[in-house]
């Protein structure tokens, strides 16, 4: 495929010599990372690029030694023979996870191992052999956790000893690299002389702007990798490689900084003390004085670094023309005092509440973002721009660095950063022929009792209430839900406009289903109507698409987006697609649902082997607890090979697993408790569903969890 790159550089074999009569030399060696963890490069590494064994021998030059390379990552594996004799012993060591006293890699690709050798090992997979080495284990087999990589950051700027006792800052490392994003380890970093790399990613191989974070901060040098011709066995350098991630960046800087080899590279694994394995990785070569600051590290090694210009893609070079990615740009007054104020009123009726509340929240959009549009509109060359009144926020579909330089000297623009792209929630399909149907209750269905709640005294199954997903689109034309579709306003597309619902992925037409399907049994609350807003497509979710349909929710429109009517708003609304953990970009949309008494539902992700795995926005207020302590989830329900409706015919049904399949259960469930109860609130229907559920402790983990069930409702 044609190379698309920004500034691609290599080093090239006279690097050495230049640096040389540059500056009086003692040479380091280093990689870099990418997706979220340090993977590094060997032998191969030293026959491509200029640190090669005839460095090492360079007037000023060595192997790495008084040089102390820092890891945070899996951990190592100490005995390995690649490792063994240069383990910086005290202060080489620390778990901040369990606090074991020695070093060990619990990855099954023995990350961290395989990167130390890369960098620091003998048996010649190393670059810099001389030089020493540091861990602090802040991952643990591939999950690397907030707390835990704040705590390594600390570590290695003031490292202790494995019991976290004894600190000595002077023990610090010359060079330290993190395989997960952390902005104030980076800037701390940079003050205390730590030299900060990480990778680019591996997203490159449909476009650029694709860098990964945070390799594409301005405060570290962002690696990607050289391309290895594989058809003559020759490694010079072709440029970027296909597979690298590559800029521009959201904010219109070039990434990567540098490349280097990253493809099969050979280094130590962790099974036992003499395996190697090949392995493709991102790979950085940093060859350094211990004097050099930063900036001259990142100067030295662009400007004498072979420049790949001709192979670049000119749309991702950088300059004041280049098309960027999506922005976003936020504002310094945000819409949570109109929301308080809002709720601390009283209204006629709910589409009063809500349409007065829409109409304050457009007033600050139109006051706060005046500055911003009319630059935007400004421009000789036309920009697609989208004004958001929930979130208080613009969308601008690409823009050049000039156009995000004059946006940014407005000083109520508190952010501009790339748009965010999210996904339906992982989920497991299996085909159910069409002849195959079963008009008894599906077992989910059953599992809860909902036909048992709609015969109750006052029940019904869900008559009245109007529930609403924002999901792949709907087969409206299914024979289990054309007789419930609410129109007009049932229906809206924020990708094309579509006029009538659609789905050509199936994920929201089998949701759908499960929440108001009326035939073979497939719907908790058949008697409710239906509304969705196509936030995801058949590829992805993007932030635009999720904003504009939690406005929709709020207050739809008909199809062509004509007309507003906020008594149309639906009274619960469904979300089986996920970000995450800890992502906030949905609070402004998710608080609004709630001034409007809307009632959301979202699915937590089926990342649920361990502890700390909800994804945003389930982690709102797989499983818990959430970064900020909170239990999740709430409650559970029936998600395991789930029959519903699908796509491909109107007569079609198949089985899918995972909480895409439990969430629309527990939208059905509230839609039926609002039947009976049109007044209650959020709080306390989630009430009613935990405190009227089976109580369930996961052994070993004291973590509540709730089976959801109707009847006693």
């Amino acid at each position: 495929m044609p190379m698309s790159s920004s500034v691609s550089r290599r080093i090239p074999k006279r690097f050495c010599k230049r640096f040389e009569k540059i500056i009086s030399v003692k040479f380091q060696s280093f990689w870099i990372s990418n997706q979220l963890s340090v993977q590094g490069a060997s032998l191969e590494l030293l026959q491509v690029i200029a640190v090669n064994p005839e460095a090492w021998d360079l007037v000023g030059g060595n192997t790495g030694e008084g040089i102390v390379v820092g890891v945070i990552s899996t951990g190592a594996r100490h005995t390995h023979e690649a490792l063994s004799g240069n383990y910086r012993t005290p202060y080489g060591w620390f778990d901040a996870i369990i606090r074991r006293p020695l070093p060990y890699d619990d990855h099954s690709n023995g990350r961290g191992t395989h990167v130390l050798a890369t960098v620091v090992g003998s048996h010649g997979v190393g670059v810099a052999p001389g030089a020493q080495w540091a861990v602090c284990k802040g991952c643990e087999d591939g999950l690397c956790r907030d707390t835990q990589i704040i705590a390594c950051a600390e570590w290695m700027l003031c490292p202790t000893l494995p019991n976290t006792g004894s600190p000595d800052c002077s023990k610090a490392p010359n060079i330290v690299t993190c395989s997960v994003e952390t902005t104030r380890a980076s800037t701390l970093g940079q003050q205390q002389a730590l030299i900060p790399i990480y990778g680019s990613g591996q997203s490159g191989s449909t476009s650029c702007k694709d860098t990964a974070s945070p390799g594409d901060y301005e405060n570290v040098i962002g690696v990607g990798i050289t391309q290895r011709n594989y058809l003559d066995n020759v490694t010079e350098s072709e440029g970027i490689s296909y597979v690298s991630g590559r800029g521009p960046t959201a904010d219109g800087r070039i990434k990567p900084d540098v490349t280097a080899p990253g493809q099969v590279i050979r280094s130590a694994c962790p099974e036992n003390d003499s395996c190697y394995r090949d392995w493709g990785t991102a790979a950085l070569l940093l060859a350094r004085n211990p004097d050099l600051t930063f900036d001259q590290i990142k100067n030295l090694l662009q400007d004498n670094a072979d420049r790949n210009l001709d192979a670049a893609d000119p749309e991702c070079r950088g300059d004041d023309t280049t098309v960027y990615p999506n922005n976003v740009y936020g504002f310094e007054q945000n819409t949570q005092p109109i929301l308080s104020n809002v709720n601390r009123m009283r209204f006629e009726t709910r589409g009063h509440k809500i349409t007065f509340m829409k109409s304050q929240l457009e007033q600050l959009a139109k006051e706060t973002q005046q500055n911003v549009i009319s630059v935007l509109k400004s421009q000789l060359s036309p920009v697609t721009f989208q004004s958001f009144w929930i979130t208080n926020k613009v969308f601008v579909k690409g823009a050049s660095s000039e156009l995000i330089k004059a946006v940014a000297v407005f000083p109520e623009v508190k952010e501009i950063r790339e748009e965010k792209i999210l996904h339906i929630i992982d989920y497991h399909k299996e085909a159910i022929p069409v002849s195959i149907k079963q008009e008894n209750l599906q077992w989910g269905v059953a599992r809860i009792e909902a036909d048992l709640a709609w015969n109750l005294v006052g029940g019904n199954n869900g008559e009245g209430v109007v529930v609403a997903t924002i999901d792949t689109g709907v087969q409206y034309r299914h024979e289990a839900l054309n007789s419930n579709f609410r129109t007009p306003y049932g229906w809206f597309d924020p990708y094309i406009r579509s006029q009538t619902p659609n789905d050509q992925d199936g994920h929201g037409t089998h949701t759908m289903g499960t929440i108001v399907g009326t035939v073979n049994g497939i719907g908790v609350a058949p008697g409710a109507q239906w509304a969705a807003c196509k936030g995801c497509n058949e590829e992805e979710c993007t932030e635009a698409a999720l904003i504009r349909c939690g406005e929709w929710v709020t207050c739809p429109t008909l199809a062509n987006t004509q007309q507003p009517d906020c008594s149309k708003a639906p009274n619960v609304v469904s979300n089986s697609w996920g970000g995450r953990q800890g992502d906030t970009f949905y609070t402004d949309v998710v608080d609004a649902w709630r001034a409007a008494n809307i009632i959301p539902i979202f699915a937590i992700g089926n990342s649920g082997s361990s502890c700390l795995s909800v994804n945003a926005p389930g982690d709102y207020e797989i499983r818990g607890p959430t970064l900020d302590g909170r239990l999740k989830p709430e409650v559970s329900a029936p998600g395991d090979d789930i029959r519903s409706s699908c796509y491909e015919t109107t007569t079609e049904y198949c089985n899918l697993s995972g909480t895409s399949m439990a969430c629309p259960h527990v939208a059905g469930a509230v839609a039926i408790l609002l039947a009976k109860n049109k007044d209650l609130t959020f709080d306390e229907i989630k009430n009613l569903l935990q405190d009227n559920a089976d109580q369930i402790f996961p052994s070993a983990r004291n973590l509540q969890q709730r089976q959801l069930y109707l009847l006693a409702q």
